[in-house]
């Protein structure tokens, strides 16, 4: 039977909302019922009759309801295939039916349904090609690089035991017990977890800076040397890792059994050799071009966030629906999260609900927006996602998740979750080309935060010192919904 035959009548109840009315005429409808008859026939085995004998009539009664769902099935798969293969625009959201548990087969009869879904807008594209947009070049002086390589040589101190008094940033080898100052209620014990904190069943080592283990006895314990017995108060604060013990207060009594002072190495052409550098001048360049990459990244992720903001910056159109309200949820539940972490109340966060549920949604707005734009750029300016980009991408994912490429591909393709990783490389990649436009380069960072081979010739100087040297992640930015 011909689907050519299949009526679609479009409406669009709201913008960017499409429902589609379909109706398979009857003759296809009674084409497939016949099928599936057949079907069910040669699989049938009912009492008194070989398989695939039975009369219709039985076969209809034994198994209607799973008939009439197959026959159901297939109708609404190929009147969908119709009726979207006649539309221009693809759908941007789940499609969805329309009351599905009224619909019914009647083999006499045609079959109707709708089906609903979201519409990317329709809106005049800016001239985003005479967008300008300075970010000034992050320079590193001769103090950045002196006092990434203090801190970093600061992370390379050594303990050696000392015949002195003991003083700040030194560590301590001690042996102590404790007890809370105020007793516990009746029938309430000490936790296990509690007790080893309190009264460690071996020597331990106290450093002396805080924060610590145990909180606020640093200046409690200045000044004394190996062999000293001290008695120290321990307020623990609200905020402390052991529960049971926040806001409690406990006196500690210890014995000091080593001092050990802290040695800061200094960055000396035979400190450098033993590492695996030339010299010191050869460490101190490796951390000159790792801040410089770190301040590469940084104005790049800086003109990505103005060109979205620029890009963003045009008259409101439209936004889809369905889109919108789920892109709304996802953020407003981080929202919540993210409060809920910094500590605030369920009471608070109940008070609070409408207003980080608009924020929510202003947030979601902004993001299905800029998605909008930068998928439109990318249909103008014939940009797309290459199969070997979108490979690699799966590749990774394989990597990270431990599941076979194969198999990993094939779930991404039956959820549709591949589209979405195909979009957000695509939005990916405008952005980049818009950033391109503005800045007059070519070069992007990778997934890595890195731009090409320089680091690399800096880290031959010296493995040890570009691996400690600062890390330059990319900040994160609010893109295409992610």
């Amino acid at each position: 039977m011909d689907p050519a035959n299949i009526t679609v009548v479009r409406e669009e109840p709201e913008p960017c909302r499409v429902r589609l009315n379909i109706e398979v005429p009857a003759e296809i409808v009674a084409d497939r019922f016949a099928a599936a008859m057949n079907g069910f026939r040669r699989q049938a085995r009912l009492p008194g009759f070989r398989k695939g004998k039975a009369p219709d009539a039985l076969v209809l009664r034994k198994f209607d309801t799973d008939i009439r769902q197959h026959v159901q099935d297939e109708l609404i798969q190929m009147g969908l295939k119709e009726a979207l293969g006649r539309e221009e625009k693809h759908p941007a959201s789940r499609v969805e039916l329309s009351n599905p548990k009224q619909l019914r087969v009647d083999v006499n009869d045609s079959f109707v349904f709708a089906v609903s879904y979201d519409v990317d807008p329709e809106f005049e594209l800016p001239d985003y090609r005479a967008l300008r947009i300075e970010e000034a070049d992050v320079a590193v002086d001769d103090a950045q690089v002196a006092g990434a390589v203090d801190e970093w040589l600061e992370n390379q101190a050594t303990f050696e035991v000392v015949e002195r008094p003991a003083a700040a940033e030194d560590l301590l080898k001690v042996s102590y017990t404790g007890q809370l100052t105020e007793p516990l209620p009746d029938g309430e014990e000490l936790p296990e977890s509690a007790k080893a904190l309190l009264s460690p069943s071996a020597e331990t080592w106290v450093p002396l800076r805080e924060p610590g283990i145990l909180p606020n006895v640093v200046e409690q314990l200045i000044g004394c040397v190996a062999g000293d017995e001290k008695e120290v108060v321990v307020r623990f604060p609200e905020d402390y890792f052991e529960e049971f013990l926040r806001g409690r207060t406990a006196r500690i009594h210890m014995t000091i059994l080593e001092v050990q002072g802290r040695s800061v190495p200094e960055l000396t052409d035979e400190f450098a050799k033993n590492i695996g550098a030339e010299d010191a001048a050869a460490v101190r360049a490796v951390f000159r071009q790792r801040l410089e990459l770190e301040g590469r990244v940084q104005r790049y992720q800086a003109l990505r966030r103005k060109v979205l903001e620029a890009v963003t910056d045009i008259p409101d159109f439209p936004l889809p629906p369905r889109l919108l309200a789920a892109e709304t949820q996802t953020v407003f539940m981080a929202l919540l999260q993210s409060e809920f972490q910094r500590g605030v109340s369920d009471e608070e966060l109940e008070g609070r609900r409408n207003e980080l549920y608009n924020q929510a949604r202003e947030m979601a707005a902004r993001r299905l927006k800029q998605r909008c734009m930068l998928l439109e750029i990318a249909k103008a300016e014939g940009l797309e996602v290459a199969p070997a980009e979108l490979t690699e991408v799966i590749r990774e994912m394989s990597r990270r998740e431990k599941v076979p490429e194969k198999r990993l591909r094939r779930r991404l393709e039956e959820s549709g979750r591949i589209y979405l990783i195909m979009e957000r490389l695509l939005v990916d990649k405008v952005l980049n080309w818009l950033v391109a436009r503005v800045d007059g380069t070519d070069e992007a960072p990778d997934e890595k935060g890195t731009f090409g081979p320089a680091e690399t010739a800096a880290s031959d100087a010296a493995p040890e010192a570009a691996a400690a040297a600062p890390d330059s992640e990319p900040a994160a930015d609010e893109e295409g919904g992610d």
